[in-house]
């Protein structure tokens, strides 16, 4: 048993190990753009993302929420240094497919008004959530969010943790 044991515990290395490299390898692609307008090349590489992340079979149990991109979202996205690009996309797939409350990494909170307050919730009735796009590390980036009352999601900012994303 013991001889089992380990054997069964090198081959869990190995497919982790292979499970890191092709990750990396999947976050060093570069999408085309195939759009001019900032927020259809977004859409269409979190489709992208979403067609990767998700495998086939899980799809119908994750569908990909209809969302809105705020306003600064895209300028905040951009302009934060320290993550790459596809790994804010794989936070928003699984944001939008509902699969974030089941990934603990992913740290899905209530975006709170202040340290000990309740919820944020705006005057429509949205209310404010964050997911973590990093743990574990110096000003962990952060991804706030909107669920509206209509069932969509708003794609509000991310920045760091210092920057107040609570």
């Amino acid at each position: 048993l013991e001889a089992r044991l380990a054997e069964q515990q090198r081959e869990a290395k190995a497919l982790k190990a292979a499970l890191r490299k092709a990750t990396a390898e999947r976050r060093n692609r570069t999408l085309p753009e195939v759009f001019a307008d900032d927020e259809e090349q977004f859409r269409w590489e979190v489709d992208f993302a979403y067609l990767v992340r998700v495998d086939e079979v899980q799809r119908a149990e994750y569908p990909l929420a209809d969302f809105v991109v705020g306003p600064a979202f895209l300028n905040r996205m951009d302009s934060l240094q320290g993550i790459s690009r596809d790994k804010i996309l794989d936070v928003v797939v699984d944001v939008l497919s509902d699969r974030a409350k089941d990934i603990a990494t992913r740290e899905v909170h209530k975006w709170l008004e202040h340290r000990a307050g309740g919820q944020e919730v705006r005057h429509d009735g949205a209310r404010a959530w964050r997911a973590s796009l990093q743990v574990r590390s110096n000003s962990a980036r952060r991804l706030k969010y909107w669920r509206l009352p209509d069932g969509r999601i708003e794609l509000d900012s991310v920045g760091v943790h210092d920057d107040g994303i609570r």
